[in-house]
């Protein structure tokens, strides 16, 4: 079987997504780019659709698994995802 092709997310898509690989919660990476909760929700709810998940919660296992981040969200140099 053929894998999926991994969704195209923007910059600050994947930096949510580096953040949530390295453990954060949702109210975490609000605090840290200084949005508002919601706002940071609704990012990941996107991101979260985009990767074909069933909840936010599974998308920092699915960026290690999928190598756009290793489990402390460093990201992987070679990013193919990033749309300009």
């Amino acid at each position: 079987r053929i894998p999926a092709p991994l969704p195209r997310l923007t910059r600050r898509q994947l930096s949510v997504v580096r953040e949530l690989a390295q453990g954060y919660d949702i109210a975490t990476v609000a605090a840290h780019r200084g949005r508002g909760l919601s706002a940071t929700y609704e990012l990941a709810e996107r991101i979260r659709e985009r990767a074909g998940l069933s909840e936010w919660q599974q998308i920092g296992p699915w960026a290690v698994e999928h190598g756009l981040a290793d489990s402390n969200g460093h990201e992987n140099s070679d990013d193919p995802l990033e749309s300009r």
